[in-house]
């Protein structure tokens, strides 16, 4: 048996012969060390990728600089119903928006990157440097001011869990999963006021930020004396043992069933009855944040959870170009900004 540190036995010319897929297959898994979602959704593109270029005569074990070009440029183009080969799922979703693709040249462009250490393949990236032109959208997808004030007082009317979830949306600005996590135990206080201590999805850190007082109070009639625990839980869910703290608790919501409740508020509000859904809050929270006046560009970016500028202007040259006073967020109050700034 070889010694563990007999370097000797190791040969310094040792090949890889992996196939392309089983290369890939074990990127993901690397990637899925760190994020389940990332690893599943780079071996999906990647899958599609292979797909696509052996569909069109292309060899993925080594594509040439052109064909990556030629593929991104097929991801913006309409679906051709007479392509050659079998239609996957994801082709009869084109074209992709110029971001989209941008992600997709990153996972090859990394996966490639990965490939070129692989001993026996060439050391060369096929997708490291191609361009990819990106539109610079200034439209926004978000409620009026009337229908913010409708959501928040028919929901705080129906259902407090539905008032709840509305404020955390609108009110903190959160995302959809960010509240489906939110728990009681995040709660707290400081100077200003009510604090809430959550997870950022996007970015993976936790973030304490003041929350405004209308959605403070909403979230603890919700609770109702309850100080553990999701904020937003399962409907009629059974009380369970949670494992780290010993203590009996409701489950959490899942992203389908914050996805219903919204179905659900969308009959009964009237707000937007053909497309309601969770965030469009956080777009309309951010928009009207960008009508007010004297509130820095980076507490809003702090607050929202936005790690660059690009993000940030598209919303303030929305809200400069659609509104032409201040728009009070119902959700936050009118003092809110004041005292978070």
């Amino acid at each position: 048996m070889t010694s563990f540190f007999d370097f000797g036995a190791i040969s310094r010319d040792a090949v890889d012969s992996s196939s392309i897929d089983q290369l890939a297959d074990r990127f993901c898994e690397e990637k899925s060390r760190k994020n389940h979602d990332t690893g599943t959704r780079y071996r999906q593109e990647l899958g599609f990728f292979f797909d696509t270029l052996r569909r069109f005569g292309g060899d993925p074990e080594e594509p040439s600089r052109q064909q990556v070009d030629r593929y991104l440029q097929y991801l913006v183009m309409d679906h051709q119903s007479d392509h050659p080969g079998p239609c996957v799922r994801e082709c009869g979703e084109l074209p992709y928006a110029p971001a989209s693709v941008e992600r997709r040249r990153h996972v090859i462009s990394a996966f490639y990157e990965y490939v070129s250490a692989v001993p026996s393949r060439p050391n060369y990236n096929p997708a490291k440097g191609l361009h990819v032109a990106q539109e610079e959208k200034t439209d926004v997808d978000a409620l009026l001011e009337e229908e913010a004030h409708t959501l928040w007082n028919t929901t705080r009317e129906q259902r407090w869990r539905d008032g709840a979830a509305v404020g955390l949306g609108c009110g903190m600005g959160m995302r959809r999963e960010e509240i489906a996590l939110a728990r009681a135990e995040g709660l707290g206080r400081n100077e200003l006021g009510p604090t809430l201590r959550f997870w950022r999805v996007k970015g993976r850190y936790w973030q304490t930020e003041n929350v405004p007082e209308p959605t403070y109070d909403m979230l603890l009639k919700t609770l109702d004396g309850r100080t553990h625990g999701p904020i937003i839980t399962a409907a009629r869910s059974k009380l369970t043992r949670n494992p780290e703290t010993g203590l009996l608790e409701p489950a959490h919501i899942s992203l389908r069933g914050l996805d219903y409740m919204f179905e659900q508020i969308r009959e009964y509000s009237g707000v937007r009855a053909d497309d309601l859904y969770c965030h469009l809050l956080r777009k309309t929270s951010i928009t009207f944040a960008c009508t007010l006046k004297n509130v820095s560009k980076e507490r809003i970016k702090k607050f929202y959870g936005h790690v660059s500028d690009k993000d940030h202007r598209r919303y303030n040259a929305f809200a400069n170009k659609v509104y032409v006073r201040e728009i009070v967020n119902p959700m936050q109050g009118r003092a809110f900004w004041r005292l978070a700034a």
